[in-house]
């Protein structure tokens, strides 16, 4: 026996043939009765193995019908779906290169050179006399010429005084005699630029042989320094020499909050320091409330330097608020730890260097970086011969500090509400189109499509379609769908929300990138729902999420009593639609599933089912065979425990599939049902019905190759009932024929 649908009815058939007449002449006619080959009797239960109306064996049912404590059976089935992902939910981080422009500002000069003498003046170049020694006697008297002593500045050549400041100088005398006062006058090129006093008239205010003296002279903003030199004069009282004469010296020159604005020297160490800014792009992400923060998976720091001073610069650091290390310290970044940067000259004064930004945090829209500069002291190994360094107040060091190729791993705060495809554009004309077999996604639950086929015209009771998923969704997402389930006969049905029901899609809300067939979908054709938000979102592990589509919420019923043979998916994802803040991590979990409960509780109104039984009667004469088939009746008795009324159409057809006749209207009553909906014991409905064949169709019937049984069902009244997997039928038919033989 061939059935063509998995829970078609298989009937139980039991035919006899008998006959008899007596010959009466010597051409008599002989009336004997023949076993047809269909003879068969079987009882079926709803759900079980081979010899059940659903063989639930079969590879295609394998675990999809469940029973219910009750015995209520369903389909049960969860399809992998691909939603398609989320992805392009993580905002995106952006921030614009920014160059910090260091000046060095005004230059410190503090040593001219180093420590010892730097001029001196002989005891006859001070007195006019010589010869004298020890214990001789000195007149009083004064600097008879005023002396020029050159200041030996091994670390300074000239320098432009940009503010107010003074010149110490440290005078050591070894003349042997002790000086009331000594004049000094500070010379610039040969002129005096000021003048400082050693020493009074009075006694104890003496500048005495064998001490040490420091005088300041006042420099002017604005002086230029170069060629550095002191005139000396002085007057002494009569007095004995304390010692051999040796000479006035010289012996230091310092800077005194001496600052220049140009400077020829080997300086010594600057430091200087500048600050600047980076504003976080907030198109995808703001910073709203305090503790947002944006981590970081990737990108990097980098720094390009350009020195446009003519010293090196061996220590830079950069501090930065708004950038924080896992920790939650703020990033402080010793630029310098590899090697100094090149002074000006060298190399054009380029130095590079970059750090990795992942698990970093961003904790500001506005980043804040402060550097932090020393330059190298020249005066360090110099030696006479050395070149001077020229500098300059407006040199500077740039510093184009970049914040490159961020990836968010995650993100706290407020992410701009945006939308997402959730399928493949693969046209690339911004719709999604439901039709399309390259940008729907397209699935099938086993078992209804098997349904379908052979099924139509009944309505389940609450069907129900389950979004299953894991996410780490952290922010409110909204996604807009067009669900269409088409029948075996091409008729669809969109999935929607019910009036007032949060799944119904609102006026104005049908996105217009959902089509079918290049023409938008209007609210009716479309169903909404909300991804349910990760309590703790994490970029491994989701959590588990769904949403439930039953007869309250949308026209479940409709959709799937219309039994889909396949189901497609086209949809957006309004991101923050909500506009709140929330936490998205990376990568974005949404894995999700369709889940299918279709509970065997329907009501049938000329609901179909059909099959197909072998039924070869090639062996019953036909029309111009010498035996004719005189007569043939075939009685249907069955015991029916289905809660079902069914109407039976016989159909015999040949071997290409021709029908040959149709014997319909063949009523099977259903079993009564209790106020739960199930047949209850004794509540089979028996009967039996008998159905002859008119002359001209007993001629045809040895054609028959085939018998199909459609089937047409209904419930009492319509009211839903439910299918136990325990429910059976038992069908027998029998035949009853008649063949007249001629015997000449």
């Amino acid at each position: 026996m061939k059935r063509s649908f998995s829970i078609g009815i298989c009937l139980l058939v039991a035919v006899s043939f008998w006959a008899c007449e007596r010959p009466e002449s010597p051409d008599f006619k002989l009336n004997h009765n023949v076993e047809a080959p269909l003879s068969v009797e079987k009882t079926y239960v709803f759900l079980g193995g081979e010899d059940a109306l659903i063989d639930t064996t079969k590879e295609d049912f394998e675990d999809i019908f469940t029973s219910d404590p009750d015995g209520l059976v369903r389909i049960t089935k969860e399809e992998e779906f691909n939603f398609g992902d989320l992805d392009d939910a993580i905002p995106t981080v952006e921030a614009p290169a920014t160059t910090v422009n260091s000046q060095v500002g005004e230059i410190e000069i503090a040593n001219f050179s180093s420590a010892g003498n730097v001029g001196t003046a002989s005891f006859t170049e001070i007195t006019g006399q010589s010869g004298l020694q020890k214990e001789d006697h000195l007149p009083a008297g004064s600097t008879p010429n005023p002396v020029d002593i050159p200041i030996d500045t091994e670390f300074f050549d000239s320098a432009t005084i940009s503010s107010n400041g003074s010149l110490e100088l440290t005078v050591t005398n070894n003349l042997g005699f002790n000086f009331d006062v000594i004049n000094i006058d500070l010379n610039v090129n040969g002129n005096s630029i000021g003048t400082a006093i050693i020493g009074t008239d009075n006694d104890p205010d003496n500048f005495n042989h064998g001490t040490t003296e420091t005088t300041s002279i006042s420099i002017a903003s604005g002086e230029t320094l170069s060629n550095l030199s002191v005139t000396v004069t002085g007057n002494w009282d009569n007095q004995t020499m304390q010692a051999d004469p040796q000479d006035l010296i010289v012996n230091d020159v310092q800077g005194q909050n001496l600052a220049a604005s140009s400077l020829t020297a080997a300086p010594e160490a600057q430091s200087f320091s500048s600050n600047g800014t980076s504003t976080i792009d907030e198109s995808d992400f703001e910073f709203r409330n305090t503790g947002d923060f944006v981590e970081l998976k990737s990108g990097d720091l980098s720094i390009d330097i350009t020195n446009g001073i003519d010293v090196s610069v061996p220590t830079l650091t950069i501090n930065f608020t708004g950038l924080e290390d896992a920790n939650g310290n703020a990033l402080q970044l010793d630029v310098t730890s590899s090697g100094a940067i090149p002074r000006s000259s060298t190399n054009g004064g380029q130095f590079s260097t970059s750090l990795s930004l992942a698990d970093y945090r961003v904790t500001s829209s506005t980043i804040t970086y402060t550097v932090d500069a020393t330059t190298e002291n020249v005066q360090d190994g110099f030696q006479d011969g050395d070149p001077f360094r020229t500098i300059n107040a407006t040199d500077q060091l740039d510093a184009s500090i970049g914040l490159n190729n961020l990836t968010i791993k995650e993100a706290q705060g407020y992410v701009s509400p945006r939308q997402v495809l959730l399928n493949t554009d693969a046209n690339s004309d911004g719709d999604l189109d439901v039709f399309d077999d390259n940008e729907a996604e397209l699935t099938q639950i086993d078992g209804i499509s098997d349904l379908s086929e052979r099924v139509s015209d009944i309505t389940f009771d609450n069907p129900i379609l389950s979004a299953i998923y894991s996410t780490n969704l952290g922010v409110n997402t909204t996604i807009y769908a067009a669900i269409a389930g088409t029948d075996a006969d091409g008729d669809t049905i969109y999935l929607n929300g019910e009036s007032g029901s949060v799944n119904e899609v609102q006026p104005g809300e049908a996105p217009p990138e959902l089509v079918a067939d290049g023409v938008s979908l209007d609210e009716s054709e479309l169903i909404k729902f909300s991804v349910d938000l990760a309590s703790d979102p994490d970029p491994i592990q989701g959590e588990t999420g769904s949403n439930v589509f039953n007869s309250t919420n949308t026209n479940s019923s409709e959709f799937f009593s219309n039994l889909p043979t396949s189901i497609r998916f086209v949809g957006v994802a309004i991101v923050n639609e909500k506009k709140q803040s929330g936490t998205i991590v990376n990568p974005v979990i949404f894995d999700p599933k369709l889940g299918v409960e279709l509970p065997f509780s329907f009501s049938a109104n000329n609901a179909t089912f059909d099959d197909t039984l072998d039924a070869d009667l090639s062996d019953l004469p036909g029309e111009d065979d010498d035996q004719q088939l005189k007569e043939a009746t075939l009685t249907l008795n069955y015991t029916n425990g289905l809660p079902l009324k069914l109407e039976m159409s016989l159909v015999f057809v040949d071997e290409n599939g021709v029908p040959i006749m149709t014997k319909g209207n063949i009523a099977v009553d259903a079993a009564s049902t209790n106020t739960e909906g199930f047949v209850g014991d004794g509540d089979a409905a028996e009967n039996s019905t008998e159905i002859s064949f008119t002359e001209s169709e007993l001629k045809k019937l040895n054609k028959a190759r085939d018998l199909q049984v459609n089937i047409t069902v209904n419930t009492p009244q319509q009211n839903v009932v439910k299918l136990r997997e325990s429910d059976a039928i038992s069908i027998q038919i029998d035949m009853e024929a008649s063949i007249t033989s001629t015997v000449n």
